[in-house]
């Protein structure tokens, strides 16, 4: 898109040394990511997540339908706790509401 901004994808199904190697080349200003491979980065120390100053979770909703409940609370547990949350779901659910009335997204 030529912004300016420097943005990475971060998934299963591709080399965590190749991912290293973009997130070297300078920090990413945006970070797209699925919450395994992003805990996997932070638990290694890949990036630096102190300024991280917004987190979206989208398809929350879908990812708990799916069993990545504990990812997402690792993942919520780890990023600052002064960033600003966004859990974007098309659709209510019980385990949505569960899952945010326990305090794990808070």
């Amino acid at each position: 898109m030529n912004s300016g901004i420097k943005a990475v994808c971060l998934h299963g199904g591709r080399s965590v040394n190749e991912e290293l190697s973009l997130i070297k080349g300078g920090m990413p200003s945006l970070v797209i990511a699925t919450p395994g491979r992003l805990n996997d980065h932070i638990s290694r120390g890949n990036l630096d997540i102190e300024n991280v100053r917004i987190i979206i979770l989208d398809e929350f909703d879908k990812a708990l339908e799916l069993g990545f409940k504990e990812e997402m609370e690792q993942l919520l547990a780890n990023l600052p706790e002064k960033a600003r949350r966004f859990l974007l779901s098309a659709t209510d659910s019980d385990e949505l509401a569960r899952f945010l009335l326990n305090g794990s997204a808070t």
